[in-house]
Parts: C-alpha cells; sequence; structure tokens
C-alpha cells in the first residue's frame, strides 16, 4: 500500500456520498489524515469509522500556526493540544452566522 501522503492532513467537504466519500477513503488509504465534512451525520459517522478502522487520526493547524490532534476514544472526539492538555467536542455541528462550530468541554492552549 502507498502511503505516499503520510502525516499530512486532508479535509474532505461533501465526504459524506460520492465521489467526497471516496476521496475520503482513498487519502485515508494513502496515509492522510482524513477530516470529513458532509450534511448527512449518519453518513459521515460511517466513513469516519471506516478512517478509524485503518487506526487514523487528524492533526489540525489553528489560526495561529499550532497543532491539535482529533482522535476518537468511546465514541466522542478528543481534541488534544501541544500541551498535552485534552478536551472533548461536546456538541458538533453548531451551524453560526461565521460558519460551523464545534462545543468542547475544556480550553485549549497553544505552545
Amino acid at each position: 500500500m502507498n502511503r505516499s501522503l503520510e502525516n499530512k492532513v486532508a479535509v474532505v467537504t461533501g465526504g459524506t456520498s460520492g465521489i467526497g466519500k471516496a476521496a475520503a477513503l482513498a487519502l485515508a488509504k494513502a496515509g492522510a489524515n482524513v477530516v470529513v465534512a458532509g450534511r448527512r451525520e449518519n453518513e459521515g459517522n460511517a466513513v469516519v469509522k471506516t478512517i478509524e478502522e485503518g487506526g487514523g487520526k487528524a492533526q489540525l493547524k489553528t489560526v495561529e500556526g499550532g497543532t491539535l490532534t482529533a482522535s476518537s476514544s468511546d465514541g466522542k472526539i478528543m481534541l488534544t493540544d501541544e500541551k498535552g492538555g485534552m478536551a472533548t467536542v461536546t456538541i458538533a455541528n453548531v451551524y453560526q452566522s461565521n460558519g460551523v462550530i464545534h462545543v468542547v468541554d475544556a480550553v485549549l492552549m497553544p505552545n
């Protein structure tokens, strides 16, 4: 298996079905840490499950250039900051006028 995208992050919008889903799965197979975004929660969860079964994690760049690591634990999405602080996503996909946000239960700090 070609792992040419190892340690790279891919954000796939429309990743819950069709071409987006195929792209998300192909990127994960190539070693990328994949973030799946879409409107259908159940289908999105199925794509995420498939990626997780392959041992996936996602490293996300913050606005200030820091890194957050997203992983799954007991069915919850966990975020870890560069100092080792952890937060759980308690409410996902909250649609606001400035975009979609996720509510977390702790403060994450830059390095």
